[in-house]
């Protein structure tokens, strides 16, 4: 579970900048709140601000640092061009996360120029107290304060010489690979990267949710999009015997040997030509499967319905509640396509989720409606602004203290907490 992101000297990030999840002062909605030992950790975060404003960066920021741990690079030059010095200034990401009950801060320092890990580091920030450095790396050596015994001692030298001779590559990357052990004092380093790999879960603008199509999920999906006004009443699929014109003969080569031989469709394949299950049949064969559409007893192909049906279809999977636990989803332009009181219905039913499934969902949106304190708390509502210099800066509405009556939505179209378009006569000289 995410507790605070930090990112600095990143696009149109210059100094350190924090999205927190962490409660406010504010007693409304209790059912948002995840009650940790001394905190309490919010469900949502809805984060708004004029086109250009740096709201989509914050998610590339997410991207490129979990990018980074997989093997990724970062460009160069997606430092803060703003002040041409930043080149020579380390780039900054820090996750603080919440593991099994124990919180950890897990960070590192890059020079994009250069693409070498200055800084990274990992601490417990549950052990009594005091931080409990797992690891520090600098250029030159990585310590830790734990104290390593037998397997674990032997596994942190042979990776810590590993990492240093490949200084791009983090730490706990090299170090994951160490088969995780009953007892071990760097297990939280495997539980970390599961974390970056299963329960953070990232949807860039203009991309879907990456999941995999089975008979749970594809129920959910068609029980529950009847419930969103868009005349379905139900989904299906259809064979295709025609494949020539729907998947590329080579990638389906591909995912044939990937999958094996299951019945169950653990293949999907996203196209212009729609979406498709990928199994394998008795005797080998591929058998490809087209989702289709009811609606009152006529289907159709998933090209046929409307943008805001399908960006629905996309979605709708962060509600499902037989998927894993523990899971973050940040999504950019949440509003994409979706109807304000679609978006809204959304909102509400990922709030009403049953609080053991311990869901998180980060969103950036341009639906200023959603500035309902109804809907979401005052500690759920962020925004994103970029000032004369053309940096970025992120606050809560939080800081504000607003009433609970206050018309929020109104209150920031009307300029009060920033974070909108500042326009200028598009003719100045013309008379009208």
């Amino acid at each position: 579970m995410l507790i605070k992101f930090r990112v600095e000297n990143y696009k149109s990030f210059d100094k350190e900048q924090s999205l927190s999840m962490v409660s406010g002062s504010t007693r409304d909605h209790a059912d948002h709140v995840y009650d940790m030992k001394d905190q309490g950790i919010l469900r949502t975060a809805v984060i708004f601000g004029s086109n250009g404003s740096g709201k989509t960066n914050l998610v590339k920021a997410m991207i490129a640092s979990r990018g980074l741990i997989f093997g990724y690079p970062i460009p160069k030059n997606d430092y803060c061009r703003i002040d041409p010095e930043n080149s020579k200034r380390a780039t900054a990401f820090e996750y603080t996360v919440e593991l099994n009950g124990t919180q950890y801060a897990y960070g590192f320092e890059v020079l994009l120029s250069s693409g070498e890990i200055l800084t990274e580091w990992l601490y417990n920030l549950s052990n009594r107290g005091r931080h409990s450095k797992i690891f520090f790396r600098t250029k030159d050596a990585i310590e830790t304060e734990l104290d390593l015994q037998d397997e674990d001692s032997k596994y942190f030298e042979v990776y810590s010489m590993e990492a240093r001779s490949a200084g791009w590559i983090p730490f706990i990357t090299v170090m994951s690979k160490a088969p995780e052990r009953e007892g071990s004092k760097l297990s939280a380093i495997n539980r970390l990267m599961r974390w970056f790999t299963n329960s953070l879960r990232i949807v860039a603008a203009g991309t879907s949710l990456n999941y995999n199509i089975n008979s749970n999920l594809s129920d959910f999906t068609g029980n529950t999009l009847p419930h969103y006004g868009t005349g379905i009443s139900g989904i299906r699929y259809e064979d295709v015997k025609d494949r020539s014109n729907m998947i590329p003969p080579d990638l389906l080569e591909q995912m044939m040997r990937d999958i094996g031989n299951r019945s169950e469709p653990i293949g999907t394949i996203r196209s212009p030509s729609g979406i498709f299950t990928l199994t394998v049949g008795k005797s080998g064969e591929p058998i490809l499967k087209k989702m289709m559409f009811d609606h009152n007893g006529t289907s159709f192909e998933y090209t046929e319905e409307s943008d805001g049906t399908k960006r629905l279809a996309e979605l709708l999977p962060l509600l499902n509640g037989n998927d894993l636990k523990d899971l973050t989803y940040v999504v950019d332009e949440i509003d994409r396509s979706l109807h304000p009181q679609m978006t809204q219905k959304f909102i509400r039913d990922f709030e009403s989720l049953p609080k053991d499934l311990r869901r998180q969902l980060i969103v950036t949106t341009h639906e200023s409606r959603l500035m309902d304190l109804d809907i979401v708390r005052r500690d759920e509502i962020w925004f994103v602004e970029k000032d004369t210099a053309g940096t970025s800066k992120i606050y809560s509405l939080e800081a504000f203290g607003e009433r609970k009556d206050r018309r929020i939505d109104k209150a920031y179209l009307d300029g009060r907490y920033g974070a909108i378009p500042c326009f200028r006569s598009t003719f100045p000289d013309l008379e009208l």
